[in-house]
């Protein structure tokens, strides 16, 4: 073998060499021809087929490559409680709200409960006057109240003949109003019986103050009389 074929072969190994670490290809493989088209043209290359994305699933479901995302669902509307609100009460009349007060004033009385019947009394009766640490300048205490009306009743109770303990049971009989003022006629029962009848002239008086009806007499100088029977002095005559 002459010199210049041992170069010549030299020179290709060291080309191919150099060509093998600039292309990261197998120095020892043969080079491929691009085959031309009909025009003399390289063939196209085809385009990457595109890799579908998994999808992850809440049900641990295998992925599909066609698989989307489920939609979100609407959520449900909170329903608003309706408020009801109470129709507004029907104020009573005035002959009717005096004829309710009346009522109860007069079961106290007849029960002998003095203190809850005194609490119907009227306020310009009951407050205390100057000096008003001085019970003996006061018109109408308690105290004094419920021994002038035990009185009455009892001589009430002595007019129809019972004893002074006799239970005595009183309704309302009718009522004459008067603007701010009222006549309350009232009838006594003795065991079922009716034994007073209320009359003309015979009648407790009521006052509207304040938008309240309260028993009293026109004289507030003193402990109101029992309004009823013909007994208009609850005093010892």
């Amino acid at each position: 073998m002459s010199r210049k074929v041992i170069w010549l072969t030299i020179s290709a190994l060291l080309i191919a060499l150099i060509a093998a670490s600039c292309g990261g290809g197998d120095p020892t493989a043969a080079p491929q021809r691009v085959q031309p088209t009909a025009t003399g043209e390289p063939a196209p290359t085809l385009a990457p087929t595109p890799t579908s994305v998994p999808v992850a699933t809440s049900q641990g479901a295998q992925p599909s490559a066609t698989s989307m995302p489920a939609p979100t669902p609407a959520p449900t509307p909170t329903p608003v409680p309706v408020q009801v609100f109470p129709s507004p009460e029907v104020p009573l009349s005035p002959e009717v709200a005096l004829h309710q007060r009346a009522e109860a004033a007069i079961a106290a009385l007849g029960a002998g409960e003095w203190e809850a019947y005194y609490e119907y009394q009227s306020p310009r009766l009951r407050r205390r006057r100057w000096p008003y640490g001085l019970d003996i300048v006061q018109p109408c205490l308690l105290a004094k109240f419920a021994v002038e009306t035990d009185e009455a009743l009892a001589r009430f109770r002595g007019s129809l003949g019972i004893g002074e303990d006799a239970s005595l049971t009183l309704a309302v009989n009718r009522i004459k109003m008067e603007t701010t003022t009222a006549q309350v006629y009232v009838d006594v029962f003795h065991n079922d019986e009716l034994v007073d009848v209320a009359e003309d002239g015979d009648a407790g008086r009521w006052a509207l103050i304040d938008g309240e009806w309260w028993r009293e007499d026109r004289d507030l100088g003193g402990c109101p009389t029992l309004g009823f029977g013909g007994v208009q002095d609850t005093k010892e005559s």
